[in-house]
């Protein structure tokens, strides 16, 4: 989703119709990076509740010429509707997944949703669950998958450095990267590690390498003794590889 966002707003502010584009975080775990030229990125709101409407109130307030919204997620309709006396701008949301499958557990954010003008989606699946449950018209709606960045993310050599962290020398490593949370099994963790015992009867070296971390690794670590493929996974946590 960050990246998701971070294309997003590399490509508004590339767009010569656009004279500026403010970003305001929620939250920000490791530094930004190389910002766009045209690119306001308001820090004031990080880390609290509170600060985060000021901030955003505070910008509305400054600044009476924004054209459009962008809400990265559903449970910040709250917010971005609290800003409407200020600013009439159309609000376009963009969904990802499990956020926008199923209502969330608030009622007025579950009511907010049928106010939105637009809405952006990732995946063809996202945007039909989502309109299925919120009951609004598909010509608000639009796809927009995520790109890759063929200069930064292509195939390369194996870091010798990792192979040997992880102990994947030699190996047939097959990789997942995702939050570990236990209201998400969803993503498919459990299936991979209930196919390990075949495949590794068929492949004696494969290793599963799991990146992240969440609530529900514990258990996917006591299933994966349990299978007796305990030394075919490889659980790295939350780490930058």
């Amino acid at each position: 989703m960050a990246k998701f966002n971070r294309d997003l707003i590399t490509a508004l502010c590339a767009h010569p119709n656009c004279t500026e584009v403010v970003a305001i975080p929620r939250r920000m775990p490791s530094p930004p990076g190389p910002l766009p030229a045209k690119l306001t990125y308001v820090t004031a709101g990080l880390n609290s509740k509170l600060r985060y409407v000021m901030s955003a109130l505070n910008v509305v307030r400054s600044d009476s010429r924004i054209d459009v919204i962008f809400c990265p997620l559903i449970n910040l309709l709250p917010i971005i509707f609290l800003l409407r006396p200020w600013v009439r701008a159309p609000i376009v949301a963009v969904i990802h997944g499990v956020d926008a499958w199923k209502p969330t557990s608030r009622r007025f954010t579950n009511y907010l949703v049928g106010e939105i003008d637009a809405v952006i989606a990732v995946r063809e699946l996202t945007k039909q669950r989502f309109l299925g449950r919120a009951k609004l018209d598909s010509d608000i709606a639009f796809l927009l998958p995520p790109a890759i960045d063929l200069e930064a993310f292509r195939p390369g050599p194996k870091d010798a450095a990792l192979l040997d962290k992880y102990g994947l020398t030699g190996k047939t490593v097959l990789m997942t990267l995702g939050r570990l949370a236990s209201d998400e099994r969803y993503k498919g963790f459990d299936e991979i590690l209930e196919l390990l015992p075949a495949s590794s009867k068929e492949i004696p070296n494969i290793v599963y390498l799991i990146v992240g971390d969440g609530s529900d690794r514990p258990r996917l670590e006591k299933k994966a003794r349990a299978l007796g493929i305990h030394d075919h996974v490889v659980f790295a946590g939350r780490t930058h590889l």
